[in-house]
């Protein structure tokens, strides 16, 4: 028979509280119970959807770009420049708004429109200079090339699941070969005789940035530690 430690009524051999007071029952003879967190260990923070990021990009893409084209009516002196703004918030849109609203994983086909995208842009681009020549002798080459190198990444890096530096090291192993590629392709057509001009710092950069993630993927403590600071 046991009473209540609080108000000294008799209580039945299965309550877990005193029906007078609401005192809780506790035995000596059993473990203290668990006692919970005042809060949870795991706080969720709720993220935003891609489509609502994706929709209130656009609108901040979308009033300027209103502004620039009644701007340019009101003042057609100037010229058609809000079409250069226009084309260009398009293509920055397809690129990298785009993605946020497909709900299905589709690289390929962005990797496509992507590359639609910016050949046509380039082509507007040379529409206004009638010069079809840069378009076909330095810009189409120069954006098949990084088009084709870009699907090379696409395509090793779902064969299998890769690493963060190992991804890291080939997309700067493919910053620094495309920098070559399409250094070739502006002296070939400005038949300029100085070779690398421009691709020099950059290979020297990637390369420099290519033996660092290196290091780090080689030793497995400074990889966790910089994981853990960086987030990667």
């Amino acid at each position: 028979m046991s009473y209540c430690v609080n108000c000294g009524v008799e209580l039945d051999e299965s309550a877990i509280e005193c029906p007078l007071c609401s005192a809780p029952v506790l035995n000596a003879f059993e473990d203290e119970p668990e006692k919970l967190p005042p809060y949870p260990d795991n706080t969720f923070t709720p993220k935003a959807k891609n489509k609502y990021m994706g929709f209130f990009i656009s609108m901040c893409l979308l009033i300027p770009n209103i502004i620039f084209v009644i701007s340019n009516l009101l003042v057609p002196s100037t010229g058609n420049w809000s079409l250069y703004v226009l084309t260009t918030s398009a293509l920055f849109w397809i690129i990298f708004i785009v993605p946020l609203f497909v709900t299905k994983e589709h690289p390929y086909v962005l990797w496509f429109l992507d590359s639609v995208s910016v050949a046509l842009y380039a082509l507007f681009v040379i529409s206004d200079t009638r010069s079809s020549k840069w378009f076909l002798n330095l810009a189409l080459p120069a954006i098949v090339c990084v088009s084709a190198f870009a699907l090379f990444l696409l395509l090793w890096m779902r064969r299998k699941k890769r690493k963060w530096s190992e991804i890291t090291i080939a997309f700067l192993a493919e910053i620094a070969i495309e920098s070559l590629v399409i250094d070739g392709f502006y002296n070939n057509f400005y038949e300029k005789e100085a070779f690398l001009r421009f691709s020099i710092p950059i290979v020297a950069s990637c390369a420099a940035l290519i033996i660092f993630f290196a290091i780090v993927s080689g030793n497995k403590r400074f990889e966790l530690w910089f994981k853990r600071t960086f987030h990667v």
